[in-house]
């Protein structure tokens, strides 16, 4: 078990630190007591078959903008970038489901906020790689 515990962690970076209020997320929590507990929470909430049909309306309806705005470019001969689209409407579900009020029109303010959380991350942290930096605030 101990191998396992050590192993199946994901590594726990500064940012993760800073945008999941320090691990407390599904996502980057410790694998323990309070992984298998956010794992049950989820799939008996988040997840169950009662609250992913009481969500339907939302994907139902992201699914009509998508092809909506297919037929429309369609007609019009324009080209579709098929990967924008598919990600604003995954992002849009995503939101509709978190909010209850958002609606494909307002994934672009959405897909530039997750933009800019990734570009955060993704900055390079030098006490990532020595120890002895962690003590500073570079």
């Amino acid at each position: 078990m101990c191998f396992l515990t050590s192993h199946c962690d994901r590594p726990l970076t500064a940012a993760a630190r800073h945008f999941t209020y320090d691990s407390s997320s599904f996502a980057f929590t410790p694998y323990g007591p309070y992984w298998h507990f956010m794992k049950k929470l989820c799939m008996s909430e988040l997840l169950s078959s009662r609250t992913v049909e009481c969500l339907a309306h939302i994907r139902r309806r992201e699914l009509c903008a998508l092809l909506r705005t297919i037929v429309v470019k369609s007609v019009a001969a324009e080209p579709i970038d098929l990967s924008k689209e598919l990600i604003r409407m995954t992002t849009s579900i995503i939101a509709g489901m978190t909010s209850e009020t958002a609606s494909a029109g307002d994934s672009e303010a959405a897909r530039k906020a997750e933009k800019g959380v990734a570009e955060l991350i993704k900055l390079l942290y030098l006490a990532y790689f020595i120890a002895f930096f962690r003590c500073f605030d570079l």
